[in-house]
């Protein structure tokens, strides 16, 4: 059977829509939280191993890594890669923090305008844009939500998502960017990842434990789709190997082996999926959409805590779900018009030009 041509010059493929769908699968996941609905996440159940939110963000990562590591490899030098990735993460970051503590903040909370603005913590919250000193709760904000006052949740991904950049850009500069020490790494953090699970019950972790697990696990994925770029042209593609990989993957559900082969499998079977033909759904997403993902990650989790708060933590389901993402869209669509769309733009500048970095 033909292989599929994993190119990252590939005019047509899916990198768009599985962000897409990863995007709202995190808000899929976070409503029965949020709204503390009575049962558990569908995939947790079904799995043992992971659940809608964690799966849409090892989703991300995986992307993230194979498409970052092209960066890397095409940057003429490390400034120019930094200033690549601060243009994907910080603009949307900062006007979503500016959104919560300036519009939303105001709007809902239970202290009076000069009350709010008076508050340490109004102003505090800015620092989240700093990314590695987030603050999730503004004064007087959500209070009373069911599962409690974090004003946005989903945050907390952005500086292990950067820090994997940075490790990144510190094996080019090193002149280790080999697959062999690649290797070295995703096995290091397989068996770090697996030593907390086996060792500890999740819920005796400390906090510090707890961040350094989720980092290791995500870590996992950005360095999987790291080692898929640079071994595209010596791993075969095709739907027979991907099926297989489904069905073993599937047959690991429930079982110890799952938290290995969850991190085996999952990348070839993402990327596989970046690159089946579908150029009609494609082009439309970029011509007509364009990569809204970010926008409705950063949007969702303070939307959803916006309307339960306005419905008194009583919504059905269903209806929750339908009404949050439909403003979480139209949030996200103008983030990506007028905000990421342009920032991107800039990365056509030049910074630094660097005959020893040209690998970077």
């Amino acid at each position: 059977m033909q292989n599929l041509s994993i190119d990252i010059n590939t005019p047509h493929n899916n990198f768009t829509l599985l962000r897409i769908i990863a995007a709202s699968l995190v808000l899929f996941s976070h409503s029965y939280a949020l709204l503390n609905f009575p049962g558990e996440e569908p995939l947790g159940v079904l799995t043992g191993g992971t659940n809608f939110g964690e799966f849409a963000v090892s989703i991300f990562f995986v992307i993230s890594g194979f498409l970052v590591t092209a960066s890397l490899q095409r940057s003429n030098s490390a400034l120019n890669y930094l200033k690549n990735r601060s243009l994907r993460i910080f603009p949307g970051l900062i006007v979503v923090v500016l959104f919560a503590d300036f519009i939303l903040g105001p709007l809902l909370t239970t202290k009076s305008f000069a009350e709010y603005f008076a508050d340490p913590m109004t102003l505090s919250y800015l620092r989240n844009i700093y990314l590695y000193d987030l603050q999730y709760h503004l004064s007087g904000v959500f209070e009373h939500n069911v599962w409690g006052r974090a004003v946005n949740g989903s945050i907390w991904t952005l500086p292990i998502e950067f820090t994997a950049y940075l490790m990144l850009m510190a094996i080019f500069l090193l002149r280790l960017h080999r697959v062999w020490f690649l290797i070295i790494i995703f096995s290091i953090l397989l068996m770090l990842d697996t030593k907390f699970i086996n060792l500890f019950h999740l819920e005796n972790f400390s906090r510090y434990s707890m961040a350094l697990t989720h980092s290791t696990k995500f870590w996992l994925f950005f360095f999987a789709g790291s080692l898929i770029y640079l071994l595209r042209e010596r791993i075969s593609f095709n739907y027979i190997y991907f099926f297989c990989a489904a069905a073993l993957w599937y047959s690991a559900f429930q079982t110890p082996s799952f938290h290995v082969l969850h991190f085996l499998l999952v990348p070839y079977m993402v990327m596989f999926l970046v690159y089946v033909p579908m150029p009609a759904l494609s082009e439309w997403l970029e011509t007509h959409v364009g990569d809204i993902s970010y926008g409705i990650y950063l949007y969702a989790f303070p939307i959803q805590q916006a309307v339960v708060y306005l419905a008194d933590n009583k919504m059905n389901f269903a209806l929750f779900n339908i009404i949050t993402f439909v403003i979480t869209v139209f949030l996200a669509y103008l983030s990506w018009r007028f905000v990421e769309k342009p920032a991107l733009k800039l990365k056509k500048l030049s910074l630094w030009k660097s005959s020893h970095t040209h690998n970077v």
